[in-house]
């Protein structure tokens, strides 16, 4: 949680989430789910790589790794 004292408008509390730390879990989840859906291994490719660039802050050379 994220706090900040304001004098206009007090106290608030924000939920952050660092997605770099979940990403092996999301990636965990996509390849349970895919299957399911009848993906193939290049669309499953496609959804784990996706945004990649804008959610993990790189540049998405690495995403074989």
């Amino acid at each position: 949680m994220l706090v900040r004292e304001q004098k206009s408008t007090g106290r608030t509390e924000t939920q952050s989430f660092k997605i770099q730390k979940s990403k092996p879990i999301i990636d965990e989840i996509d390849g349970l789910i895919g299957p399911h859906y009848g993906f193939s291994e290049a669309e499953q490719d496609f959804i784990i790589n996706y945004d990649l660039k804008f959610r993990m802050g790189g540049d998405g050379d690495d995403a074989g790794e």
